[in-house]
Formats: C-alpha cells, structure tokens, sequence
C-alpha cells in the first residue's frame, strides 16, 4: 500500500520498488497479482545495481540475486537490530536505507553483518539451553528461562518447532512480566487456540502458524495449565504426503534444472516444485556442522543435501534411496552441479 501511494504521489522510484519487494519476502507474502509483480521487478533492479543499502548486506560481492538471497541474507540482517533492539537504536536502519553516501552504507553494513554475526551466537546459545528444557511427553513446548532473549524468542521457537515437528513458545521474562514467540508448524490454528485464555493475556497478535504473546509472572501456571488441558482435545493433522513431480536422473540435466527459474519468483502461495528421483545409489554419505546436515553424494555431478536431519537410520553410504526436493544449481569454482536440497529421504 505505501508502495502504491508512493506511486500515485512522487511517481516510479526503483528504490521504492527494491524495498517493497525485500519486504513482502521478509513478510512471507503470497506471491500472487500485484505482489508477485513487486517482488519479480524488485530483484530485477536489484541485479541492475539499484539500492546500494540492500546490495551491500549481500555476502557476496556480486551475488546472484533471487528471492532464496534474500530472505536468507538480506532479511535476517534487516531483522536484526529489532532483535537487539536493547543494543543498537533501531531508527538508524531506517537512516541505513535512505542514505546515498556510499561511505556512509559501506560503514553501516558492516556494523550491520557484525550485529547479525553477534545475533547467530546469541540465538545458537539461547537454542542449546532451549533444548535442555524440552519435556517431550508434552504436545506443546513451553519454554522459559530468565537468560532468554526476547528478540530471539521466535527464532528459537521456529528451529525448536520444526525439529520436534510441535508446537513450541518460547518465553523470555522481564521483570514480573514473560513476553514470547510461538510456532506452530501448521500443526494447529494461534488464532483461536488461545480463546478461552485471553483474560490472562496481557497481548497476543498473530497468525495461524505465528504468535506473539504477554503475560504476567503469576499467570505463567494458568497459561500451562491452559495448553496441557487444551492439547488433549487437540489432532494433529500429521499428513506429511507430498504434491511431487516424479523424474528419472536422465532428465536432471543443468540445462533443464536452470529451465525452472523461467518459473521465478517462488514463495508462499507459489512454491518451488518438488521433484521424486527413486532408487538412488548412494556413493557417499557425510555429515555437516556436527551432524545438524547430511550430504549424499549420487555422482559426479549431482549431490543432495538436507538441512537439520533427523531421520538417521537412511544416512548410511552405499544405500538406496529415494529423494523428494527441490532441484538447484550450485556453482563453485566456475564449475556447475545439480544439487536436490531434501525435504524427505527414506
């Protein structure tokens, strides 16, 4: 809506355009109409050069820039200073982005990516001590600790959530009050499941799958009470099937792998496809950063990789496997290879 009265009332600004598109990914819109408009001609300014303050929060420094770039590089590092909102004024981002002082954004940035290096220690901290509190004979994880963080709160419970495939809020308290982020995974509706309870609320805003929540020291007990009664009439809805495109590694070509981005920009609403490629000899099968990640090696031109792996008992080498993922070109030393980044291996 800004973006279209900036339009009625000073004309056509690229810049405009650029953060209006960074924001509907930040904002996990649905691509869909005039939406999807915004974000396809966002990136195209931005691969012409236009918005030095976004450019420069790109870790490369001539990255190729899609919609996976920026909301995994650009958007966390936007996020960050509300994040740590109680270390750096936040009304300086808003600076950051209308300033035209290459000096000026090349200084920022850096404080920028430096904050959001800061931001990874503190959240990978608060996720370990997180985890020591999960009790998982509950359906429904609430989690409080005086050392928590509240800018991390949602960061915390979305990684907790998708790796215990449940709901999880995530609480940090201040004074005689907890503040908290909650994730559900699809798995239950926030907008209606904390009804009843909304007397002892002191906040809470949301959508189905997010919410922010408030309450006071002493209503901590009444709000997990509340849960625990409330998940005994609660179903998961556990359909983990997948709307896939069944291919035979004859067709996973680069040439037709790249062929895909003529579908570009994915996002909520236009999701990337997912692809089946069944009975897949494994060459070699290696775990990353300390066994959060696999990697399988299939041949000399096609890899597959699956972040946060859970199920271990399919990461053995020399196994046959089937994939379901998304199909992408990683390039690395001016050399391309197809990488099937894994939703599901089994």
């Amino acid at each position: 809506v800004a973006l279209m009265l900036s339009r009625a009332l000073i004309g056509e600004k690229k810049e405009h355009v650029v953060l209006a598109c960074v924001a509907a990914i930040a904002d996990v819109m649905p691509l869909h109409k005039e939406t999807r408009a915004i974000v396809k001609l966002g990136i195209s300014y931005l691969k012409q050069g236009i918005c030095p303050p976004i450019r420069f929060l790109a870790k490369e420094r001539y990255p190729k820039w899609d919609e996976m770039l920026i909301a995994y590089q650009i958007v966390p590092k936007l996020n960050v200073t509300g994040r740590l909102a109680d270390m750096v004024n936040v009304n300086n981002t808003v600076k950051y982005l209308l300033s035209t002082s290459m000096e000026e954004i090349q200084h920022v940035a850096k404080q920028i990516n430096d904050l959001n290096e800061k931001r990874k220690v503190m959240s990978d901290d608060m996720l370990l001590k997180a985890k020591t509190l999960v009790h998982e004979e509950y359906r429904f994880q609430l989690l409080f600790d005086d050392s928590f963080h509240e800018g991390m709160a949602g960061l915390v419970a979305g990684k907790l959530a998708e790796e215990l495939q449940m709901p999880v809020m995530v609480a940090a308290r201040n004074q005689d009050h907890f503040k908290g982020s909650i994730r559900s995974q699809g798995l239950l509706d926030l907008t209606t499941f904390f009804d009843e309870c909304k007397p002892s609320l002191v906040s809470f805003g949301g959508h189905k799958a997010a919410a922010g929540i408030g309450f006071s020291y002493d209503k901590k007990q009444v709000i997990q009470d509340y849960v625990n009664s409330r998940m005994e009439q609660v179903v998961f809805d556990n359909d983990s099937s997948y709307d896939v495109i069944a291919v035979e590694r004859s067709e996973i070509t680069i040439a037709e792998v790249e062929s895909l981005q003529l579908l570009a920009p994915f996002g909520e609403g236009f999701e990337e496809p997912l692809f089946l490629l069944e009975k897949q000899k494994v060459q070699d099968c290696r775990s990353l950063s300390k066994g959060a990640h696999t990697k399988w090696i299939l041949s000399d031109d096609l890899e597959a990789m699956q972040f946060q792996s859970r199920d271990w008992e399919f990461y053995n080498p020399e196994a046959t496997l089937n994939f379901i993922g998304n199909l992408r070109i990683n390039s690395f030393m001016g050399r391309k290879k197809v990488n099937i980044y894994v939703s599901k291996a089994y």
